[in-house]
């Protein structure tokens, strides 16, 4: 019997960490704003009008990001080249 409940015990532990590596913890809105540098009102009205695809998870009523897919969109948004003035 012993050796069933640490078999299990492994079993648990195994799934834990498969999906705690398949699902990643969600970023609520106000958190994704104070990274992207806007407000969440403008984080609203992207949302809402599709302006950026920021890719976003629906939970009832409420809204969360994976933080991969905030990382992806300011990846895609970087840029290498600066067609400014040269800095001083």
């Amino acid at each position: 019997m012993q050796d069933n409940v640490v078999s299990d015990a492994q079993r648990s532990a195994a799934v834990k960490a498969a999906m705690k590596s398949k699902f990643e913890s969600l970023l609520d809105p106000e958190r994704v704003a104070a990274i992207l540098g806007v407000s969440v009102k403008t984080l609203n009205v992207w949302r809402c009008t599709g302006r950026y695809a920021l890719p976003f998870v629906k939970i009832g009523a409420r809204v969360k990001y994976r933080a991969s897919d905030v990382e992806r969109f300011i990846e895609r948004r970087t840029r290498s080249t600066y067609t400014g003035p040269e800095a001083a």
